[in-house]
């Protein structure tokens, strides 16, 4: 029998022989595999084993950055950011003062955590995978409010449409510097601002702004006469917003009739002008304001002219309507009261007509002719121009004359007041030729009326006859109130001693 050692009979060759040229039974693949089991297990154990390490404390490391801003895409310093695995209290990284992080991280889940002053909370969960790089984190700041605007809000081209916003603090603590801007305005050509732009509400309160909107006279409007604009208010730093929307329609078409108003009167009467104001546009009309100025006036005070012009309606010099419908009219009437001292000539003025939609303000004409002023006019009557004075032979001496008098009356159109009649040349004519037997002073004197002043008459001579005459002029002073100054009347009395 030939050796095993023999090439012939290798094992090669004869499986079915050990290597000691044994010869065993045929094996299974099941018992080939339990045979190499050990070894399998020791290499999968190495695989995962090597596997963990590799992740835990090398694995698929990410270099990411973490920005910090707020809602106005303005960074944020003063935070703390804070990140860990999710259901996990441990953190894993807390960084704090600056807006931007870089961080190293492994790929996988966790939770960002982000705390600053002012500002909401904010808590994300953030997947890592090899292609995360940035990571931008927005703000929001805890500002308790509210926004709302009323509805159904018009206006017309070339107009500045004021419309009011409400701020509701809903909050127990008062609110100061809230800022408010306006976004998104659908018309480039339209400028939308809040006046004022920061404002402060009090706790549980609140507080209003105006959404100022003006709209070019050059704007195109629809097909159908009109346009919408529409934007966005809202709370900086916040996510408060409130929309708003405005149909602008044609400029207004205010007509009055008659192209000018003519008043004529005299002093001393109460004349009346009218005009018809109509709304031709297709949107009504708000807050239209009426006044009036003085162009000219030569010889009255346009000051005063002024005080003399009220509008009927109101019984004031300025009226105000709230509102003037599409194809409405209104009768407006001017009352005149032109007084007692008013002077004759034609005063020229304007009507003004104001209105938030009409850019300018619309002026026509009116013209007042005074035709007839008052006139103050004094008369004196002495009862004799001259005036003999008896000598009696009994006596030796010249009588008293009682009987005579100096009758005043007023002959203009106006009362007369604070009355005084005196002797202007008394160094001559002193009281012993003329005296006055009655009062001298008349608190006042209408028109028409008279009064008489009674004058003791007499010569203080003790020798019969006299050359000459002597002459004493009576002066009566009174205030004319057309001028506003005291003015004179005199007359002369000539005194005769008989011969």
């Amino acid at each position: 029998m030939d050796s095993l050692d023999n090439e012939e009979y290798s094992t090669e060759e004869y499986p079915n022989f050990d290597e000691d040229g044994q010869e065993y039974a045929s094996e299974s693949l099941g018992e080939k595999i339990l045979r190499k089991l050990p070894l399998i297990l020791l290499i999968l154990a190495v695989f995962f084993i090597g596997t963990y390490l590799y992740t835990s404390f090398i694995g698929n490391q990410v270099e990411v950055t973490f920005t910090i801003k707020n809602l106005e895409e303005q960074a944020i310093s003063n935070n703390t950011l804070s990140i860990q695995e999710p259901e996990k209290e441990e953190i894993l990284e807390r960084k704090s003062q600056e807006s931007t992080y870089t961080l190293k991280l492994k790929t996988g889940n966790y939770t960002l955590t982000v705390i600053s002053p002012g500002y909401k909370t904010k808590i994300i969960p953030l997947e890592i995978t090899t292609d995360t790089t940035d990571v931008s984190i927005t703000l929001e700041k805890d500002i308790p409010t509210e926004l709302s605007i009323v509805s159904g809000i018009t206006g017309s081209v070339g107009e500045t449409i004021q419309v009011p916003v409400t701020i509701s603090n809903t909050g127990n603590t008062s609110l100061s510097n809230i800022e408010l801007a306006v976004k998104n305005v659908s018309e480039p050509t339209v400028s939308a601002v809040i006046e004022p732009s920061t404002i402060s509400v009090p706790a549980n309160g609140s507080a209003q702004v105006s959404l100022q909107i003006r709209v070019p006279s050059e704007l195109k409007l629809d097909r159908d006469n009109k346009k919408q604009i529409h934007g966005t208010i809202k709370i900086k730093y916040t996510h408060e917003t409130v929309d708003f929307n405005v149909i602008i329609y044609p400029k207004p078409q205010l007509e009055i009739t008659p192209a000018s108003i003519s008043v004529r009167g005299n002093a001393r009467e109460q004349v009346k002008g009218s005009f018809i104001l109509k709304n031709k546009g297709v949107t009504k009309i708000e807050n239209i304001e009426l006044s009036t100025e003085i162009v000219n006036a030569t010889v009255n005070v346009k000051e005063v002219v002024k005080s003399w012009i009220t509008f009927t309606n109101s019984g004031t010099s300025s009226l105000s309507i709230a509102e003037l419908l599409p194809n409405e009219t209104k009768n407006i009437e001017l009352t005149i009261q032109i007084p007692e001292t008013a002077k004759k000539e034609t005063i020229t003025g304007n009507l003004i007509i104001q209105t938030p939609v009409i850019s300018e303000p619309i002026k026509k004409s009116f013209s007042l002719e005074i035709q007839q002023e008052v006139t103050v006019a004094l008369k004196l009557t002495p009862s004799k121009d001259t005036v003999p004075v008896p000598f009696n032979d009994t006596t030796a001496k010249y009588d008293k004359v009682l009987t005579e008098k100096v009758t005043l009356e007023n002959i203009g159109d106006i009362t007369l007041e604070d009355l005084s009649i005196s002797v202007r040349n008394r160094e001559t004519c002193t009281e012993t030729w003329l005296s006055f037997a009655s009062e001298t002073t008349v608190r006042e004197l209408v028109p028409e009326e008279t009064k008489p002043i009674f004058i003791i008459i007499s010569a203080p001579l003790t020798v019969r006859g006299n050359p000459t005459a002597l002459v004493c002029t009576l002066a009566v002073s009174y205030f004319d109130k057309i001028e506003n100054t005291r003015k004179e009347k005199d007359t002369q009395l000539r005194i005769i001693p008989e011969q």
